[in-house]
């Protein structure tokens, strides 16, 4: 039998989903005239390729555009996602906003249960609270995109995580595992988390489940690099993309994202940027296996950094700038109307973002470590080794809800003049 806090999680496990899935249905009736409008927002190219490589299983069998054969240029949880609810309910925009939805909500249940583990269940009910109205979680919901199934597996992972840190079983390690496994076969930017999370665990859970822990997760992505090794006659974990992705974040930071025209993505990107690029194309004239061409922008990308270590470096301000930006600004008030929300979601997004940090800043112990981990990880390698865009933020924010919840109950308490017990 379950008991009185069994219960009292489970309770609150249920009242945050519900508010979860009740803000993205209010969200889908107040903005339902513009939604597909919003998934316009600087996406289509990504949307286009999603429903492109869906063509391609649904009429070829491969994991490829249909016509051209396989690929290795997209990670393909999201996509294998979006071919099982096609094939189950046909090709509607409603299967994707609620597929979207659901996971979403339990993205938030996830992040109830992590600071449940931490905190009393009032600050905990907050972070669920926090997780279900965060307005990026919210705008994704309505995007036809990756980030909200990586963010949900994310959310798992780092909860199991925190179960394996404070229980030390074996189970919850095998789960943190697969979760983020899963993850970085919905974006590959979360390849080497379990291996960071196993390290900084080591010390405390020991090498045996801190390996099986990292094990896992590439036991996950295991069947994936066969097929790439079995089709393309080479070891690629998940995709053929870090190459460009590192040519785009040192040649040109903005490369990936900026306002001026997000339909157009020619003029999102600098001169500077097409003049490299030129240089790239030349070199890699002639060459058809994306893995070649792949390591011919890596390696355009290496020289350009060691050449011009101060500019690689220098961008790095611009880049954070980038990574943190709200995805939704003054300049889509034009384009899509509802100005008022517009604002309203960038002020709530930045208070946040403002009691996020300083959550993590007071805290201390495990809850901190992980938090820094968490968001360090996903901060410096997009500092490192990519662009930034800021739907890019969106991992870090898995461990936000939870420092939101005691950075503002601390908040509080300095204004009021006490200290909450959390």
């Amino acid at each position: 039998m379950a008991t009185g806090l069994q219960r009292t999680v489970l309770i609150g496990a249920i009242i945050v989903f519900a508010l979860a899935v009740l803000v993205r249905v209010a969200f889908f009736a107040l903005f339902f005239e513009r939604i597909e409008q919003l998934s316009e927002l600087g996406f289509s190219t990504d949307t286009f390729k999603f429903e492109r490589l869906v063509d391609g299983l649904e009429r070829d069998g491969v994991y490829g555009i249909a016509g051209e054969g396989p690929t290795i240029s997209q990670p393909p949880l999201y996509v294998f996602a979006l071919f099982g609810l096609r094939s189950l309910f046909g090709n509607s925009p409603w299967t994707i906003w609620i597929f979207n939805g659901l996971i979403g909500s339990l993205t938030a249940v996830f992040c109830y249960l992590t600071a449940r583990l931490f905190f009393k269940q009032p600050a905990a009910l907050t972070a669920g609270a926090v997780a279900a109205i965060f307005p990026d979680f919210i705008l994704y919901s309505a995007v036809p995109l990756s980030e909200t199934l990586f963010v949900f597996m994310l959310a798992a992972g780092v909860y199991f995580a925190a179960r394996t840190w404070l229980d030390k079983k074996w189970g919850y390690a095998v789960a943190a595992g697969i979760a983020f496994g899963l993850a970085a076969l919905t974006r590959e930017v979360a390849l080497l988390l379990p291996l960071v999370i196993a390290l900084v665990f080591l010390k405390r859970i020991g090498w045996k489940k801190s390996l099986l822990l990292a094990g896992c997760a590439f036991l996950a992505i295991a069947p994936w690099t066969i097929r790439n090794a079995m089709t393309f006659k080479a070891f690629v974990p998940v995709t053929a993309r870090s190459g460009y992705a590192l040519f785009q974040g040192s040649v040109d930071p903005g490369s990936g994202y900026n306002t001026s025209d997000y339909r157009n993505p020619r003029e999102r990107l600098s001169r500077h940027y097409w003049e490299q690029y030129r240089e790239v194309m030349i070199a890699a004239k002639g060459i058809k296996n994306p893995i070649e061409r792949d390591r011919i922008f890596r390696d355009y990308a290496i020289k350009y950094i060691v050449n011009n270590p101060g500019k690689y470096l220098g961008y790095f301000p611009k880049k954070l700038v980038f990574f943190w930006q709200p995805q939704m600004g003054p300049e889509h008030v034009q384009r899509i109307g509802y100005g008022w929300a517009i604002f309203a979601v960038m002020i709530g997004y930045y208070l946040l973002l403002f009691a996020g940090f300083t959550g993590g800043l007071r805290m201390r112990g495990f809850p901190a470590l992980l938090f820094w981990t968490v968001v360090g990880y996903f901060v410096l390698t997009h500092l490192f080794f990519s662009e930034c865009e800021p739907r890019y933020h969106l991992p870090a924010l898995v461990v936000f809800p939870y420092a939101v919840a005691f950075g503002a109950f601390k908040i509080l308490g300095d204004i009021r003049g006490k200290d909450y017990r959390v």
